[in-house]
């Protein structure tokens, strides 16, 4: 007989420094391992579930959504300390969304066990009551948990109660039948009492408390709770590895496991992993979706952002334009409205030109624009950007894209003073609770991997610091961004000499990529259509505050609007300086009618004088700088983006510098690209030069060409680029 199976407790990386993988490497192991569903319950979190969604629809396999909550009797067990001053630690409890209304309980319940959680920073821990559970527990199916529930440690006779009544009690907490008991088939001595109990009860369910998806990542999981215990892996302090049968196994392993050890008779395995099946079948959930935020306006919205259009047009003066070059605004300005309008986004632009305009009302100073938004005319005519597209020809398509339907990237820089105002001006428009900041998850790069495995593993300081030179800079976007050391690896032989001596640093590849802590968005702010809690946890910090417990691209899954909203303390200081100009010498400054060719201010780039300039101070533009010494603003932008990665990387960087000082010619390719790049040396240096080029010389679309530009954004290798 074909056995079946699901895995009803299982983590990913976001149970922090406790399991390894992120949802998209569960899902591979799902597939690999032969089953059609899993579910995820990590550690007071429902924040990989949209990842985990996507992932293992796209696979074929059935995601179902859970969360190991910890539970206390009550609250007043927070503050109790042990007589060595030890805190009470928390029961351990499985639980599973059965119903749309189950996991709407499951988002209340998580957000209310961070809002009352017990620590302080660093050993923060969310916890609930059982009240708390038995309160939301509709469309909710309970399994009783792992060694440390409230059922195991009373058969193990840690805690002064009778475990038949501790059934009796979680029995009560949710609706009829839907409580099962669980038993761990992970090789651990104390779980054979808990299994010879629970296989007296008809509802009984066998899970492996999955940590890492193969037994190849057990060390790696050893690593990070080393991490997350602030000890060491080897020595006194090493607690050894969790057990090796906490992978993702197939259900024929979970079979030959359970038959080896003999812990129950053939037909309670049987009915055990029978019943994970029915659970299975049982739950139905889709994570649930916003409707699109609307401009909060009674009237006639598309005549509103048309007025303010018109209004933008007299304020820019672009009605004393010649008759020639005003057609060239007005040709544009009717193509992006059309566009706009066409992708139902009048509602959003509205709300960033109503964020725009409280700042000149309230006199807080706006950055001139930050990416791809620079190319759009409507939001310089709006005032949400102060530059004019056309000029300095930037794209419209870069800002929006024409493949999809997301809303396009507005980021607003402020002083940071500022930002506190903002955030609340949205919330009094808005809605207080429609209106969060969003979280984020610190990853471990490859640099610091590296010292985290040197320290757990007391391997020196100076073996990680001979193999850090050779780390590359990689960008989240790139999709090799998380393999960063296996390829340091595979290629420099004075690595692998390390390597060799000291073999453990080499595990460092494997923590490449896995959360090491969440922290919160320092721009990012979320507005929903509905209160956030309906459709997402909102996770409380200790001294940090509220935020959504989903990242920037999961709030924009589910269909919120994710607004930037950066706190810079270089604005701040623009704007103390424009403040004492006007003290001093009565004149009010607005910088965005200085002139770009100012002399003295370019001879202080030419000269390197750049000290607490934004994106000029940094070691390698400033190197740049020297040896472009330039003269004109549109080096200046040339520097700015000559000083990243890839095109130092590249070697675009030494063309360009040979090329400008008259040590090399210029490389043409054809008259058409030529045309494109004849004001960067006949280098290709942005993105809308790649746009053009597509478009121009290879006679695509705009949907095609803005295919490529986020693979080549994307860096997936010249082969994808076949398919064109």
């Amino acid at each position: 007989k074909v056995k079946k199976f699901t895995h009803l407790h299982a983590h990913s990386t976001y149970s922090i420094l406790d399991a390894w993988g992120q949802p998209e490497a569960i899902v591979d192991r799902v597939v690999e391992a032969g089953l059609p569903a899993h579910t995820l319950t990590d550690h007071d979190s429902v924040s990989a579930h949209w990842k985990f969604q996507k992932a293992a629809r796209a696979a074929g396999i059935k995601p179902i959504f859970g969360v190991e909550m910890r539970v206390l009797d009550d609250l007043k067990q927070k503050e109790w300390r042990s007589e060595e001053g030890r805190r009470f630690y928390p029961y351990h409890l499985g639980l599973i969304a059965r119903t749309q209304e189950g996991y709407r309980n499951l988002m209340q319940l998580t957000s209310r066990a961070w809002l009352q959680g017990m620590g302080g920073r660093g050993k923060f821990m969310p916890v609930v009551t059982w009240n708390d559970i038995a309160e939301m527990s509709t469309g909710i199916i309970g399994t009783s948990g792992c060694l440390s529930s409230r059922l195991s440690r009373a058969i193990l006779g840690q805690v002064d109660a009778d475990p038949k009544v501790v059934v009796e009690k979680l029995e009560a907490l949710f609706e009829p039948g839907m409580l099962f008991l669980e038993w761990q088939n992970i090789g651990l001595d104390a779980e054979v009492e808990t299994a010879k109990f629970v296989a007296e009860y008809p509802r009984i369910v066998v899970t492996h408390d999955v940590h890492f998806p193969t037994k190849r990542y057990r060390e790696t999981q050893n690593i990070m709770s080393a991490i997350a215990r602030y000890k060491k892996v080897v020595g006194p302090d090493g607690q050894g590895p969790m057990h090796e049968d906490c992978y993702l196994a197939s259900a024929e392993e979970v079979w030959k496991l359970a038959r080896s050890r003999a812990w129950m008779p053939k037909r309670d395995i049987e009915r055990s992993m029978d019943n994970t099946v029915t659970i299975a079948e049982m739950c139905n959930v889709d994570l649930p979706h916003l409707d699109m935020v609307r401009y909060p306006y009674d009237g006639d919205k598309t005549k509103l952002f048309h007025d303010m259009i018109n209004e933008g047009w007299r304020h820019r003066s672009l009605h004393k334009l010649p008759k020639k070059q005003r057609q060239v605004y007005l040709d544009r300005v009717r193509y992006e409205v059309d566009i706009i309008t066409k992708k139902d986004f009048v509602d959003y632009f509205l709300m960033i030109t109503d964020i725009c305009h409280l700042c000149l009302r309230e006199d807080i100073l706006k950055g001139p624009a930050r990416g791809s938004s620079a190319g759009s005319l409507v939001a310089w005519l709006l005032q949400i950007t102060e530059v004019d597209p056309i000029p300095h020809g930037l794209i419209f398509e870069r800002f929006i894209d024409m493949n999809r339907m997301d809303l396009p990237d507005i980021d607003l820089d402020f002083p940071d003073f500022a930002r506190e105002r903002i955030h609340r001006y949205l919330q009094e428009r808005y809605g207080r609770d429609h209106v969060t900041t969003i979280g984020t998850w610190t990853t471990f790069k490859a640099k610091g991997a590296l010292d985290a495995v040197a320290r757990v593993y007391g391997i020196p300081q100076w073996v990680p610091n001979k193999i850090k030179p050779y780390i590359p800079d990689r960008a989240h976007g790139d999709v090799r961004s998380d393999l960063t050391l296996i390829d340091v690896m595979n290629e420099y032989d004075v690595v692998k000499d390390v390597i060799n001596k000291f073999p453990d640093i080499a595990k460092a590849a494997d923590l490449e990529g896995q959360f090491r802590a969440m922290g919160i968005h320092p721009s990012g702010v979320v507005v929903s259509s509905a209160p956030v809690e309906d459709v997402a946890a909102v996770y409380e910090q200790p001294g940090k505050g509220r935020v959504i417990g989903l990242d920037g691209w999961d709030v924009e899954a589910i269909g919120a609007v994710k607004i930037d909203i950066l706190g810079i303390a270089g604005m701040t200081v623009i704007t103390d300086a424009r403040r004492a100009i006007k003290e001093l010498h009565g004149t009010n400054v607005d910088f965005y009618t200085l002139p770009l060719d100012d002399h003295e201010t370019m001879q202080g780039f030419h000269d390197c004088d750049v000290l607490g300039i934004f994106q000029f101070n940094g070691k390698a533009t400033k190197n740049t700088l020297r040896q472009v010494k330039p003269t004109l603003f549109s080096e200046l932008v040339d520097i700015n983006t000559l000083s990243r990665p890839g095109a130092m990387l590249a070697g675009t960087t030494d063309d360009y510098i040979k090329v400008h000082q008259g040590l090399k010619e210029p490389e043409s390719i054809h008259p058409i690209v030529d045309n494109i790049t004849q004001d960067t040396h006949l280098l290709v240096l942005y993105q809308e030069q790649v746009l053009r080029i597509m478009r121009e010389f290879g006679g695509l679309s705009w949907a095609e060409a803005g295919e490529i530009r986020k693979f080549l954004s994307k860096r997936m290798g010249v082969e994808i680029l076949q398919q064109f």
